[in-house]
């Protein structure tokens, strides 16, 4: 097909929400040709887990995590990802992702933007490991927003490419105003970090 997604939960508006619902063992594969997705969750998704799933041959991201509206986090845990042609992973608000394999990407491993909903809060990124990018194996803005921001006991290799490219905004003259980027630490990075 030229366009067709996995797993689509919720409305893309918001208008509607997926909550509270389980998702285990998915096997995505081939899902289409442009803009087709392993596993969608749209804006306003919240409390969802994706667990034990493998998504690859996909077109262009293996999950994508909108905004939970402020709700509680969706979690993207224990699933493999490859052959993908832009990102493995991609959030835009709260979720716990963890212990996930991203391979053979030709984007970015995990790609994080806040699409200004201030949706961030919950968001911890944990304990997996991405190879074999094209692009950053993590690519990340805004994470100077929320103090909860956790990003963990990861392994972001690409020895001869890019690594990680966290986005923090430069601290202003007031010592009040200053923004301290979100939790960060025991990362294993190889490749260029910006």
């Amino acid at each position: 097909t030229t366009m067709g997604h996995g797993m689509y939960a919720g409305c893309s508006d918001a208008s509607c929400f997926t909550k509270d619902s389980t998702f285990d063992t998915l096997w995505v594969s081939g899902v289409g040709y442009q803009y087709g997705w392993g596993a969608y969750f749209a804006h306003g998704a919240q409390n969802n887990s994706l667990t034990n799933s493998i998504f690859y041959d996909g077109a262009y991201h293996g999950i994508f995590a909108g905004s939970t509206e402020f709700g509680d986090p969706n979690i993207i845990e224990g699933n493999a990802i490859w052959d993908m042609l832009y990102s493995g992973i991609y959030l835009q608000g709260g979720a716990v992702v963890r212990n996930n394999v991203i391979f053979n990407v030709d984007g970015n491993g995990i790609y994080v933007s806040d699409p200004e909903r201030g949706t961030y809060d919950g968001i911890v990124i944990s304990f997996n490991t991405v190879v074999n990018t094209g692009d950053y194996a993590a690519e990340i803005y805004g994470w100077t927003e929320f103090m909860s921001a956790v990003l963990t006991n990861n392994a972001f290799c690409n020895t001869v490419g890019y690594g990680v490219y966290l986005e923090v905004e430069e601290a202003s003259d007031t010592a009040y105003d200053i923004n301290y980027p979100g939790y960060i630490q025991n990362n294993v990075i190889c490749g260029y970090t910006s």
